[in-house]
């Protein structure tokens, strides 16, 4: 998109766009929310991977798990959905050999991560949204 930008802004003599300059120690903060959206989404592909509902819930924010039916729907349909297609997603056995293609930053501490389908390389990249945190990354949806 920013070639597209770029491109438009150079064929109607627009200024080129400007760089912001990112502040001393916010590029720390960055690549540390950076690593609590990739851990947990590696706890979540090994939860996954083991079939195990619990240790995916302990992912899961907990406005998404706040009633028995929200409970019920994330493992019969989203975890379940998960774990029969987390292979699609891995390139390996292990649960951190995923690939991110994209994080979309949604604002107010969410951020939408969007994993590539190594198995099907036509598909579009599936998101999963998640909620940061100080404790880390919380699932708040998942389409993988």
């Amino acid at each position: 998109m920013f070639g597209t930008l770029l491109m438009v802004a150079m064929l109607t003599g627009a200024p080129e766009p400007q760089v912001a300059k990112v502040p001393q120690g916010s590029l720390e903060l960055v690549a540390s929310e950076a690593d609590k959206a990739r851990a947990t989404l590696t706890e979540a592909f090994g939860a996954a991977l083991a079939g195990d509902f619990k240790r995916y819930l302990a992912l899961v924010h907990p406005s998404e798990k706040a009633t028995p039916q929200q409970v019920t729907n994330l493992e019969r349909f989203t975890f379940g959905r998960f774990a029969r297609q987390v292979v699609w997603y891995l390139s390996g056995d292990k649960a951190n050999t995923f690939v991110v293609e994209r994080v979309e930053d949604m604002g107010g501490g969410k951020v939408k991560v969007f994993v590539k389908v190594l198995a099907h390389p036509s598909r579009p990249a599936m998101p999963m949204t998640l909620q940061e945190g100080p404790e880390g990354a919380l699932i708040l949806a998942n389409s993988l």
